[in-house]
């Protein structure tokens, strides 16, 4: 279905039950596979493939020679709830979604659009499989993003970033350009510098993961014994 308030260039391939809908504007050479939802107002660039069943919230704008994967959401409603009495009340999410040129989207990732300002992912980034991306999140040019990474909303992330899989980056956060976060990594504060983070316990024996788990939970007491110890010697 293919409302005739869109505007479709030349060459473009729309699959078996796609759905088009008013305002939208599509560039020339674009690929839209099978089952795929372009709402009201989204614009694709031109060279763009979507494979089967993606859907493209309204007002969403994607930019050329972009490739994106099936089940993938883009711009739905970001995470925006008040607590009022006791239940959670949705707040409108008012902005939008801001796809630069040359960005790849893996399988089943979802990109949430903005409560006011608009989320906005630079030019080149490569985003793999089942990746959340919240509201209001910014991310630099050719920043990488691996399989089951998770950003909170309002995280601006540089450019020339990688985060390897199952990342995980609290909210509000800030991070450098050229910031590299190794596997299941937890951001929970801004980044100022460039380099390699990590944070975790590496995989290990479950024998010495147990020990090592006991000896954990007495670096409290350790501590304060050495404390007593130091004070000793310096007597």
């Amino acid at each position: 279905v293919v409302s005739d308030q869109a505007t479709v260039g030349e060459s473009v391939s729309i699959g078996a039950n796609c759905v088009i809908e008013a305002d939208v504007g599509i560039g020339r050479g674009v690929v839209l596979g099978p089952g795929c939802v372009v709402g009201r107002g989204a614009e694709l660039g031109q060279d763009s493939r979507l494979t089967a069943n993606v859907t493209v919230c309204h007002g969403v704008h994607i930019g050329q020679r972009c490739i994106v994967q099936s089940g993938t959401v883009l711009g739905s409603d970001g995470f925006g709830n008040s607590h009022e009495d006791g239940q959670w009340v949705q707040i409108p999410q008012l902005g939008g979604l801001s796809i630069g040129n040359d960005v790849q989207i893996g399988a089943g990732t979802a990109i949430d659009r903005g409560a006011l300002g608009d989320t906005k992912i630079g030019n080149g980034v490569v985003i793999d499989n089942l990746v959340h991306i919240a509201h209001n999140v910014i991310i630099g040019e050719h920043t990488a993003i691996a399989a089951c990474v998770a950003i909170a909303g309002s995280t601006v992330i540089g450019s020339r970033c990688t985060l390897a899989g199952i990342v995980g980056v609290a909210d509000h956060v800030t991070i450098v350009d050229g910031v590299h976060l190794t596997g299941m990594a937890m951001v929970t504060g801004s980044i100022s510098e460039a380099g390699v983070y990590s944070s975790g316990t590496g995989l290990m024996p479950n024998r010495e993961w147990r020990r090592s788990a006991v000896r954990f939970r007495q670096l409290d007491e350790l501590v304060k014994r050495l404390v007593v110890l130091e004070q000793k010697i310096l007597d």
